[in-house]
């Protein structure tokens, strides 16, 4: 998987896009934390802050952990172990950690032993491909396919069946699986919450573009707040791989496209609609 990802929906929308069941069948919509932290891009890339979903227990310790919640994050997890308070000091790259090696690495065993899973938010992820004989790259957007969840009347916390019409009718978004982990400034302050996207061999969809692709969680809108704490990335590791790779080749049409320009996605000074357009 590159280090580009696209991410340009409204905090209000994009929590609608994330609602989901209590442990009591209530629709409920996650709360955001430092939502100011949030600036929706169609060009994000490591370093940046990027909306994660995850459960409430994470970040207050009496609180169901069937809540769920929004959070800004640093893209690019920062190791508990790192001790330099200048991060351009951090000398590995984070921003992704492959599956087959995650329990190899301390950077990224450490928070997966103490489950510290979350589900990573965007509208979708860039990969390159190299044109044969010349070195220009064709860019593609890789996303989830569009299709609208059924109604539901079990409206919970959503005051009506009238505003759960409204709400999520827009675009549905990439869910990936991450890691996350705190990291203290030596001189003291506030913890920075980082995180890495996990990845794993890619489906034959993908594979002629690149060799990798972010893990999708399984976690779906009705689930009853078990998705974020039984992610089970140890045992349940080869279903993902095969769930995904069959979705994403059902899906070929409707997952991937050529996008029209070849330089712009590649540019942090790039931040337009134009960035994910299908080539005609």
């Amino acid at each position: 998987m590159c280090g580009r990802t696209s991410c340009h929906l409204p905090r209000e929308v994009l929590a609608r896009a994330c609602a989901y069941r209590d442990r009591q069948g209530h629709q409920r919509l996650p709360e955001w934390r430092d939502p100011d932290r949030y600036c929706p891009s169609y060009n994000k890339s490591p370093r940046s802050s990027n909306p994660v979903l995850l459960s409430r227990l994470h970040l207050e310790k009496d609180a169901d952990s069937s809540e769920r919640i929004i959070a800004p994050m640093r893209w690019g997890l920062v190791p508990y172990w790192f001790r330099e308070a200048d991060l351009s000091k951090l000398q590995i790259n984070t921003s992704n950690c492959r599956s087959d090696t995650i329990m190899e690495k301390r950077s990224f065993k450490v928070p997966l032993v103490k489950g510290r899973r979350c589900v990573v938010l965007a509208d979708g992820f860039y990969e390159w491909q190299r044109r044969q004989a010349t070195n220009h790259r064709q860019p593609y957007f890789i996303y989830f396919p569009q299709v609208k969840p059924e109604k539901s009347e079990q409206v919970g916390a959503v005051a009506s069946p009238e505003d759960w019409e409204k709400v999520w009718d827009n675009w549905r978004p990439l869910t990936m699986a991450g890691i996350f982990d705190c990291w203290e400034p030596p001189a003291g302050g506030d913890c920075l919450y980082s995180y890495s996207i996990i990845t794993v061999d890619s489906c034959k969809v993908l594979n002629d573009i690149h060799n990798r692709q972010a893990r999708p969680p399984r976690l779906r809108s009705e689930d009853s707040g078990q998705g974020l704490s039984s992610l089970g990335l140890n045992k349940q590791l080869p279903e993902f791989r095969v769930s995904a790779c069959t979705d994403l080749e059902s899906q070929k049409q409707s997952l991937i496209h050529k996008i029209q320009e070849t330089t712009i996605q590649n540019s942090l000074f790039h931040e337009t609609a134009k960035t994910t357009h299908k080539e005609d």
